[in-house]
């Protein structure tokens, strides 16, 4: 083998050995970039589980919680009803549905359970969902003509009743505008309101008129 020869073996030896050194640094490099995505992924793994694990159990205080508090609510004035939440998964969120059970009958919302029911439901929910939201409103509550398919007699006392416990045990003030006038019984305070033609006067009402209410 002559010199140049040699030499061109030796050149191809080291461009081998070159190339080599630079496939087994990348594969390395690779390795190493594995094993920090699979530590990465682990990590996600670890986070989703820790995050399934928070919401099933708030979802379960709060499920817990509302359902106590709407079915005292509701049993305050109708003994019978219960009052469950059901969450349903769909494909890229998780629906809450109302469910009223009467014995061993389920009911949707939308079935046709009468007006009188939903009232409370709707009365009751406002001061419920008030507590879970992330920034909270002043704890005073506006209805207008709350409870008007309740009737009279005994249920509409019984709603009287709960409008009473809602502001004095959960410290809410209550504005509540009505054309039945034996609400005005429960209030600590009672106004009047008449409409004169062009404008409508309001006046407060005194313990003589409210008793006439009775």
């Amino acid at each position: 083998m002559s010199n140049h020869e040699a030499n061109l073996a030796i050149i191809r030896a080291k461009s081998r050995i070159d190339t080599y050194k630079a496939a087994k640094a990348k594969i390395t490099d690779l390795k190493a970039k594995r094993a920090k995505e699979a530590a990465i992924l682990d990590q996600i793994s670890e986070a989703r589980s820790v995050c399934q694990t928070v919401l099933a159990n708030t979802q379960a205080s709060f499920k817990a919680d509302v359902e106590d508090l709407m079915t005292l609510a509701i049993q305050s004035v109708f003994e019978r009803f219960t009052f469950n939440l059901e969450w349903k998964k769909m494909k890229a969120r998780t629906d809450l549905n109302f469910v009223i059970q009467d014995g061993t009958d389920d009911y949707d919302l939308e079935d046709d359970l009468g007006g009188s029911i939903l009232d409370v439901i709707s009365f009751v929910s406002r001061p419920v969902f008030h507590r879970y939201q992330a920034e909270q409103s002043r704890k005073v509550l506006f209805f207008d003509e709350a409870f008007k398919w309740i009737g009279r007699g005994d249920f509409q006392a019984r709603a009287g009743e709960l409008i009473q416990q809602v502001s004095q045990l959960k410290k809410y003030q209550i504005i509540f505008i009505t054309h039945e006038e034996k609400y005005s019984v429960i209030a600590d305070k009672a106004f009047m309101v008449k409409n004169n033609g062009n404008r409508s006067d309001v006046t407060e009402m005194n313990a003589e008129q409210i008793g006439g209410m009775i």
